[in-house]
Parts: C-alpha cells; sequence; structure tokens
C-alpha cells in the first residue's frame, strides 16, 4: 500500500512538474 502511494505520489508530482515546463 506504502509503496504504491509512494509511487502514484512521484508520478503526480513529475506529471505536475511536465506541465508546468509545457506551459
Amino acid at each position: 500500500m506504502k509503496r504504491l502511494a509512494r509511487k502514484t505520489l512521484c508520478f503526480s508530482r513529475s506529471v505536475e512538474l511536465h506541465e508546468r515546463v509545457i506551459v
């Protein structure tokens, strides 16, 4: 559970970062 949550959090962060860079 913790591992999955951690992975999801990192994924969300990377996506947000990419969106910021693109925009």
